[in-house]
């Protein structure tokens, strides 16, 4: 492991996954300067490498629009991420909600918010609740 500019991590991230990367003005003013300790020859997912770094510096992502969007914790709680997720083509109402109450209280996040409407479910929240929610819908619902 060694010290690493953040921008050169972004750099990385940006050239091997072809990803378009943005990010607001007060991450700019926070990962101009920033070295962190990154040790690249591990092979880890790009959300575990983002994850890692961000919340070092007290950052998150967020998929917006198709891009990766870096930002500071605080404008993410502000602008959480819609996402709709099919349940069951057959799924009534109760079902549905059982599950987006499980899904609550399996994820158990402030910011999480999960709205069933027959054969899907609403889910705002983070981008790690909208992994987590996928996670575990997937384990869910694979064992039906």
């Amino acid at each position: 492991m060694s010290g690493i500019c953040f921008v050169d991590v972004i750099d990385t991230v940006d050239e091997f996954y072809k990803l378009p990367i943005t990010m607001d003005s007060k991450v700019a003013e926070i990962i101009s300067d920033s070295i962190i300790e990154f040790d690249f020859d591990h092979v880890i997912s790009l959300r575990s490498i983002l994850h890692d770094c961000l919340s070092r510096l007290g950052l998150t992502f967020q998929v917006r629009d198709e891009r990766l969007l870096i930002t500071t914790m605080e404008q993410a709680k502000e602008n959480p991420i819609r996402r709709v997720y099919q349940v069951s083509v057959d799924a009534s109402s109760e079902q549905a909600s059982a599950l987006a109450r499980t899904l609550i209280e399996a994820i158990d996040s402030p910011e999480l918010k999960i709205i069933p409407t027959g054969d899907r479910l609403i889910v705002i929240g983070s981008e790690e609740d909208h992994f987590d929610a996928t996670k575990l819908l997937t384990q869910l619902l694979s064992r039906e």
